[in-house]
Formats: structure tokens, C-alpha cells, sequence
């Protein structure tokens, strides 16, 4: 064989700090975004559980409440997967593909969640179609 074989490999970075180093102008402040999403959901969700437990001991905890606190705590879990993935892929420059996978399907689950939230509301009889629907989602 003539000629010259070379192996390089580039790695080309767009600035010095987490929140620029390793992502496209598209895609600088999505982590940022996504960890005061994700604070902010904490929060909603610390408060939900703290009104649930006073509706529970009032017996007047529903089961569209509890939908709604499946509905928040999926969308957590989708932003504590989304802020892994974009916080690894921050330091490192490597892709973890299986946990943005992860929160993507915890994603998708969230607006099934909130469908089932909204057909207990809008059916008369709601309580034991909330009931058939928390069974299926459980």
C-alpha cells in the first residue's frame, strides 16, 4: 500500500462553561431550562403530596387527584432522566441514548395519564370509571 494512512479523531467544542462546551447554538441553554424545570416540578410535587395527605385525612382524596399526582410525578421522573442525559452529555460529550430513552417514554406517559384525568371529570359516573382506569394504569 502507498501513501499516507492516518487515524485522528476531533472533538470540537463551542466554549469553556457546562452549559456551552459541547452543545450546538440550538441546544445551549436546554439543560439550564430543564434543572429549573425540574426544580420547579420538585416544588409542585412536594406541595401536591402535602395536600393529598391533608385530603386523606379528611377523606376527601379522589382518584382524579391521585391521577393528577401520577401525571406530576412522571413528568419529574421525565426531567430527572432529561437532566442526567444533558448534564452527562455537558461534562463528558458522550450521548446517554438509554436514559434520554427513559425519560422519553416517561414523557409519553404523561398525556395518557392526564387523558384518563380528564375522562373521569367529564363522565357523570365517574367514580367507577376512575376506578377501572386507576387499575389499568396501576
Amino acid at each position: 500500500v502507498k501513501g499516507l494512512y492516518l487515524y485522528y479523531k476531533l472533538h470540537m467544542t463551542n466554549g469553556d462553561d457546562l452549559l456551552h462546551e459541547e452543545f450546538s447554538a440550538d441546544e445551549f441553554y436546554i439543560l439550564l431550562i430543564d434543572i429549573i424545570f425540574f426544580i420547579l416540578y420538585i416544588k409542585i410535587m412536594v406541595l401536591s403530596i402535602i395536600c393529598a395527605v391533608v385530603l386523606k385525612k379528611r377523606q376527601l382524596l379522589h382518584t382524579t387527584y391521585r391521577l393528577y399526582l401520577a401525571s406530576v410525578t412522571l413528568w419529574t421522573i421525565h426531567l430527572l432522566c432529561m437532566v442526567i442525559a444533558w448534564g452527562s452529555y455537558g461534562t463528558t460529550g458522550w450521548e446517554m441514548r438509554r436514559m434520554e430513552v427513559l425519560g422519553r417514554c416517561q414523557y409519553t406517559f404523561k398525556p395518557l395519564s392526564q387523558a384518563h384525568y380528564s375522562d373521569c371529570i367529564d363522565v357523570n359516573t365517574h367514580s367507577s370509571l376512575c376506578l377501572k382506569l386507576t387499575t389499568v394504569i396501576a
